[in-house]
């Protein structure tokens, strides 16, 4: 919170809230890049068990 204060009383307002948010928009697009990474992943890793499932039942045509 000093940190905030110090920030505003030697760059000003404007430019603390500027940076808070880029902070925020740089955050949030780095948070869907990761669900986005995380959501093909399980889809990588449900579709592989599904087909060692099916490889198992003696299928080997999808």
């Amino acid at each position: 919170m000093l940190a905030m204060i110090a920030g505003v009383l030697l760059f000003g307002s404007s430019a603390v809230t500027g940076a808070l948010k880029w902070f925020a928009i740089i955050g949030g697009v780095l948070l869907v890049i990761y669900a986005a990474f995380a959501f093909t992943l399980y889809l990588i890793r449900e579709s592989a068990k599904s087909l060692h499932e099916a490889k198992s039942k003696g299928r080997t045509r999808i």
